[in-house]
C-alpha cells in the first residue's frame, strides 16, 4: 500500500463516516489518518520476502536498532578472530601498536608488511610474486577501514596507531562493532570498482544480510541475488555491479559467504554458486516475519 493508497482509503472513510450522519472532525480524521499509515508500514510487502515498509525503513535508516529485522551480535575473541577483515585489522593494529610503521617515498605499506596481512586475509595465492599496496585490494579495504574510524595516523611518513585505536586494541568486540556499523552504513562500496552507479550495493546493505541469512542455506547463483536485491530497490540496471561489491568485495571479507563451481556436462558450463557461511549468524541476529507474527 503507498500513500496514494493511504489517501483512497482515507477518502472512503470520511464518505461512509458522512453517508451514516457523523461528521469526522479534524482530530477524528487525523488519527484515522494515522492508523492508517502504521497499518501500511507493518504490511508485509512482496518485494520485500514478506519484510513489512516499517521494517525496511528501519534497516534503511535506523540500523542494528533494537526493532531493526537485523542485529550485530556480542561475540568472543575466538569467533571474531575468525573473520578475515578483522584479523586483517587486528594484525596491523598490533604491528603498530609497537612500533610506527615507515611507509614507502610513495607513502604505501611495505610489500612484506602486505603480503602478511595478505596471509592473514582470504586472498588467493599470488604464486610467490610480491605485491604493492596498490595491487592488493584486501589490503587497501583494511587501511581504509582503519583510517576512517581514526584508529590509525599517518604522520610524515609513517603509521601510528591513534589512542582510539590503542583503546579498541584491547576490546575486540567494541572493534568488531564500530567495523560492522561503518562497513554496513557509511562504507562506499563502490570505491574499488569501474562502475559509473555508486547506488548498487551501497543502498539498503542490511536488507543484502538479510537476504543471505533467509536464502543463504541453499546454494544459488548470482542472478537469484541480484533479483531480490534489484525487486526491492527498482535498480534494473545494477546487477553486476551490485553482485561485484557486495559478493566478490564485500561479504567474503567477513567470511560471510562461499562459494561452489561445479560443470554442468547437460550445459557444457560451469555454474557459480554461494551459501552462507556460518559466521553471518554468528555475527548478526535476524527476525523473520514469521518470527515477527508468532511473537505478536
Amino acid at each position: 500500500m503507498d500513500f496514494s493508497d493511504v489517501m483512497d482509503e482515507l477518502r472512503a472513510w470520511i464518505d461512509e463516516m458522512e453517508r451514516s450522519g457523523a461528521k469526522p472532525d479534524a482530530d477524528a480524521i487525523s488519527a484515522h489518518l494515522q492508523e492508517l499509515v502504521k497499518r501500511a508500514n507493518s504490511a508485509p510487502e512482496f518485494s520485500f520476502n514478506g519484510l513489512s515498509r516499517g521494517e525496511m525503513s528501519l534497516m534503511l535508516h535506523a540500523p542494528f536498532s533494537d526493532r531493526c529485522p537485523v542485529r550485530i551480535r556480542e561475540m568472543g575473541d575466538e569467533d571474531i578472530s575468525r573473520i578475515p577483515l578483522m584479523r586483517q585489522m587486528l594484525l596491523l593494529m598490533k604491528m603498530l601498536g609497537s612500533r610506527e610503521l615507515k611507509l614507502t617515498q610513495s607513502g604505501y605499506i611495505p610489500p612484506k608488511i602486505v603480503m602478511e596481512l595478505r596471509a592473514a586475509g582470504i586472498a588467493p595465492d599470488t604464486g610467490g610474486r610480491t605485491l604493492k599496496e596498490a595491487d592488493a585490494a584486501d589490503v587497501r579495504v583494511v587501511r581504509v577501514v582503519l583510517q576512517e574510524l581514526k584508529l590509525i595516523k599517518v604522520r610524515l611518513g609513517r603509521m601510528s596507531l591513534t589512542a582510539k585505536g590503542q583503546k579498541l586494541l584491547k576490546s575486540r568486540s567494541a572493534l568488531l562493532r564500530e567495523t560492522m556499523m561503518f562497513l554496513m552504513n557509511e562504507y562506499n562500496a563502490a570505491w574499488l570498482d569501474g562502475w559509473e552507479d555508486p547506488m548498487p550495493g551501497n543502498i539498503g546493505r542490511l536488507y543484502s544480510l538479510w537476504l543471505l541469512h533467509h536464502f543463504g542455506s541453499e546454494w544459488h547463483d548470482r542472478e537469484f541475488y541480484e533479483k531480490e536485491y534489484c525487486g526491492a530497490f527498482s535498480m534494473p540496471d545494477a546487477k553486476n555491479s551490485y553482485y561485484l561489491r557486495i559478493f566478490i568485495y564485500l561479504f567474503p571479507m567477513l567470511g560471510l559467504c562461499e562459494f561452489r563451481s561445479l560443470f554442468n556436462k547437460a550445459t557444457g558450463n560451469w555454474e557459480h554458486t554461494l551459501r552462507k557461511t556460518d559466521l553471518l549468524e554468528l555475527v548478526f541476529s535476524f527476525t523473520d516475519p514469521a518470527e515477527k507474527a508468532q511473537n505478536s
